[in-house]
């Protein structure tokens, strides 16, 4: 069996000083050169590498090797001990003879053509789409092996066409995240996911662009049927209660509205809580139940509700692919739940954030004493901020990036302001800092779903 993937460290595995004898049988051969005869060499071919030990030595000089199950019995243009341990690789087969080079290293450099080897082995067809998508699973660090490449070509096969490359290589990137993360391999869970990554859109936007769809059908209200007019009506504040307004109000109810804005924000993107939010709810509707009653509507008098479902779509969409990443079982370095919050979106506004939770006993926890939130905040005035607030026993640190010099002098003459506010309520501080930097636009999106540069791994063909 192959195994193919990333190895951090290529000098493992080297085989070390080798001791003994001379063998007579071996003489004449190059250094590194084993030759080996017998009846059957079928499994082996031309490029293989074989990972073995010498088990005994015959009284010509000879050698027995072992390969997984198989015996090889082989002259030695270089001395052997027994017990050691071998990797060498296949040169040549002619005339019941076949020849092995040693090599220095249990691993040797990937290439295409070793990618190849790997699908002929496991019986599947050598075309180009199955080697593309073999490369893809090896730079996203998934194991090649023939049960996790057909569940992948199975769940990439039954997608539509992608638009363009820069999709089509975004929903492989997520077919990769969710087969490593064990989260079904369904076309809408790679479709949503893969646009998420190729377009990055923000739920602001898509609810903004929503509200104006619901906006111009009521317009039009001779159109469509009393009930679904009535159920157009309460879209205003179904959707406006899941923005957050910003400024500092201070007025209890608004700022009550805004919590629970927040609250159903991180809930909507999968974020488990044990909480509840408690407090006045005049509104009793949720986002998402609303989007089932408008669907519901729509199926009814298509015509009247024209391109409203596809605005809905993409809005559902963008929640699923953020539930999906909130369900990963990251890598402790990357372990954040991510969520959107939508906010003055007329203008162009966002904000997402990042925060770090921990493992325990298989759950997940946000530890209060020792945590950091990334956000990062999109506005028209400012233009991109990115904070990092570390929180650790009660001690906060807050960096801070800004885009240009002009930005940076406005957020360090308020950042003392937002120091003593955080002190007043009992919390101790480190100085704040702000500085000019690439603020990034994905946080630790490209980071879940980076690649690697297939010509910079090392595979290892292990015969068990």
């Amino acid at each position: 069996m192959q195994f193919l993937g990333v190895q951090m460290n290529p000098q493992a595995g080297g085989i070390g000083g080798m001791a003994g004898p001379s063998a007579a049988a071996g003489r004449g051969l190059p250094v590194g050169i084993l030759t080996a005869r017998g009846a059957n060499f079928s499994q082996f071919n031309v490029g293989q590498n074989l990972f073995g030990q010498v088990t005994g030595r015959g009284q010509d000089g000879s050698y027995m090797l072992r390969f997984g199950n198989t015996t090889l019995r082989a002259n030695s243009g270089t001395p052997l001990s027994v017990g050691q341990q071998l990797n060498v690789t296949v040169t040549g087969q002619q005339n019941g003879q076949i020849t092995l080079n040693m090599s220095s290293s249990l691993f040797s450099s990937m290439d295409t053509q070793v990618v190849g080897q790997t699908l002929v082995k496991m019986n599947v067809p050598l075309t180009e789409s199955n080697l593309s998508l073999a490369n893809s699973m090896l730079e996203h660090n998934l194991p090649l092996d023939k049960q996790s490449f057909q569940s992948m070509h199975k769940a990439v096969s039954q997608l539509p066409p992608a638009p363009n490359a820069n999709v089509a290589n975004a929903r492989i990137g997520a077919a990769c995240f969710l087969q490593a993360n064990g989260i079904p391999l369904t076309a809408q869970n790679i479709t949503s996911l893969g646009n998420f990554i190729a377009s990055h859109p923000q739920i602001g936007q898509q609810l903004y662009s929503l509200q104006g769809e619901i906006k111009k059908i009521h317009s039009e209200s001779g159109k469509i049927s009393e009930a679904s007019l009535e159920l157009l009506e309460k879209a205003p504040g179904v959707l406006e209660s899941a923005c957050i307004a910003p400024g500092g109000v201070k007025n209890t109810k608004s700022a009550r509205s805004r919590g629970k804005a927040l609250f159903d924000s991180a809930k909507r993107a999968g974020i488990e809580t044990a909480l509840t939010w408690v407090g006045d709810d005049e509104d009793k509707w949720e986002l998402l139940e609303y989007f089932r009653r408008l669907h519901e509507s729509a199926e009814k008098e298509p015509q009247a509700f024209g391109q409203l479902l596809s605005f809905m779509q993409s809005a559902e969409e963008n929640f699923q692919a953020l539930q999906l990443l909130n369900r990963a079982k990251l890598d402790p370095s990357l372990a954040y739940y991510y969520l959107q919050i939508p906010l003055r979106s007329e203008l162009g506004e966002s904000a997402e954030v990042w925060i770090r939770y921990r493992w325990q006993e298989d759950m997940r926890f946000i530890d209060a004493d020792n945590t950091r939130i990334e956000l990062l905040v999109k506005t028209y005035a400012l233009g991109s901020l990115f904070f990092a607030l570390d929180i650790n026993s009660g001690l906060i640190k807050l960096s801070v990036k800004v885009e240009n010099e002009d930005v940076l002098e406005f957020v360090r003459s308020y950042l003392p302001v937002l120091e003593d506010r955080l002190i007043q309520e009992g919390w101790q501080t480190e100085p704040f800092e702000a500085e000019v930097g690439e603020v990034d636009g994905n946080l630790h999106i490209e980071s879940i779903t980076e690649t690697a540069d297939i010509s910079s791994m090392e595979s290892c063909d292990v015969q068990v």
